[in-house]
């Protein structure tokens, strides 16, 4: 059977904190939430959307969904009620978020005194083909768009905030001949910003998320958990630039941003929701991971070393990881 593709996602680079994440479900406000301790509310948001996405379910890789039923037995201060006259159902599906904690799905009235939770299986609906992302005029040609949104809980430094690749195992022994060279012709003449080390035990490529994801929206609502599609940028508060910035258009933002000072003077606000959005028409992702370029096309996978692919946002200063997305393609 050919190799399938399976996406899973986290907060840290424990596998079985991570978990399976649904491919082009809904619309543009639809989304997950994964547990993040350094977000403000505790969360940050995703979705993932591939083009062309051939969903094979398997009852190894794919249990049966739980869906959570709450019976809560509400009951008013000091009355004489019988609880039994009272009793409301709840019911949430558990697809918003397999990390989501106990108190955001539970009823926080002072009234409630007691709930039953009963679980019970369904099987999974599947991921669609494609998503209406792109079905935008300005996403036609991609094929990958991995979508996050974050409230920080501290500031972080447009310099520290850090968004690429890496590996749990070597793969300098099966690296294609000239890779070294490209990688630093890449450093010198299109994003300094990049750093990694692809000799390493633990291989990794970062570049920073100022100058590697393609859109960044800034929202001051307290309000807001989601903007949906965004297109372009939007920065309220970019540091000591703030005009020149706001005025940038997107692939202005990725050129300004590679110089080194100018990170410096940008700070990612705390309390504000940043969302972000990184897509591309180049990377394909099916039984296969490819990079495609006019007249170029050559299979990635191959050199990770049966490795899954995986995206990292992190903070450089303090390695704390916002997010991880892991794209694993699976034999049976």
């Amino acid at each position: 059977m050919a190799p399938h593709l399976l996406v899973y996602a986290g907060t840290s680079y424990d596998k079985d904190q991570l978990v399976k994440v649904p491919v082009n479900k809904g619309d543009d406000a639809s989304y997950i939430e994964l547990d993040c301790p350094h977000a403000v509310d505790g969360v940050v948001r995703l979705a993932i959307r591939i083009k062309n996405f051939k969903d094979v379910r398997s009852s190894k890789h794919d249990p049966p969904e739980q869906e959570e039923i709450e019976e809560a037995v509400v009951v008013e201060e000091g009355s004489e009620t019988d609880p039994k006259a009272s009793v409301k159902d709840m019911s949430r599906s558990s697809s918003t978020s397999s990390n989501a904690s106990n108190s955001s799905r539970t009823s926080t009235s002072s009234r409630l005194k007691n709930y039953l939770k009963k679980k019970k299986s369904r099987s999974p609906s599947p991921s669609p083909a494609d998503s209406p992302y792109f079905e935008q005029e300005n996403h036609k040609q991609d094929q990958l768009s991995i979508q996050f949104s974050i409230r920080f809980a501290d500031p972080v430094a447009g310099d520290n905030l850090l968004f690429g690749n890496d590996f749990d195992e070597p793969i300098r022994d099966i690296l294609p001949y000239g890779f070294s060279l490209g990688y630093k012709m890449f450093q010198w003449y299109i994003d300094p910003s990049v750093e990694g080390d692809p000799m390493a035990d633990k291989p990794y490529l970062y570049g920073r998320a100022l100058t590697s994801i393609n859109a960044i929206h800034e929202n001051d609502s307290p309000d807001i958990k989601w903007d949906g599609y965004v297109n372009g940028d939007k920065f309220l508060n970019p540091g000591s630039a703030p005009e020149k910035v706001k005025q940038m258009s997107s692939s202005e933002r990725m050129t300004y941003f590679r110089d080194k000072s100018h990170r410096q003077s940008f700070d990612f606000v705390a309390n504000n929701l940043y969302t972000f959005d990184f897509f591309t028409p180049y990377l394909t992702l099916g039984d296969s991971f490819g990079v495609q370029l006019p007249g170029f096309k050559f299979d990635v996978g191959k050199y990770c070393g049966g490795q899954p692919l995986r995206y990292v946002l992190k903070n450089l200063l303090d390695d704390s990881i916002y997010l991880v997305v892991v794209f694993s393609l699976v034999n049976e």
